[in-house]
């Protein structure tokens, strides 16, 4: 009963999370989702992240660097995705990303 679930919540604070989409967010020119779906996707991925589920991690890393942000805002969501999932378990889901982005790229040649 004290399994990942405990550990997950121990670590995610939501309202932290708000407060850093917010300062990402801030002055952004574009049309994107609402704040609470971005914040729903996050957490997704840092909890199946933490969960070593890369798979589908890597689907909400994917769909969230998707938006359509400058560089310097996806480095920040970036930087934040890495910092609160874990490195360790980040680096997974990282290379999963690349792999399936080169079969795609190759395959489409």
């Amino acid at each position: 009963m004290f399994g990942s679930r405990a550990a997950d919540a121990e670590l995610l604070d939501r309202a932290d999370l708000h407060r850093e989409i917010e300062v990402i967010f801030r002055e952004a020119v574009g049309n994107f989702p609402p704040r609470e779906i971005i914040e729903d996707q996050l957490e997704t991925l840092i909890r199946a992240g933490r969960r070593g589920e890369v798979p589908q991690a890597a689907e909400r890393l994917i769909s969230i660097l998707s938006l359509n942000l400058d560089d310097l805002r996806k480095a920040a969501l970036l930087s934040l995705m890495v910092r609160l999932t874990g490195k360790r378990k980040f680096d997974p889901v990282g290379a999963y990303v690349l792999e399936k982005r080169a079969t795609y790229v190759t395959s489409q040649g």
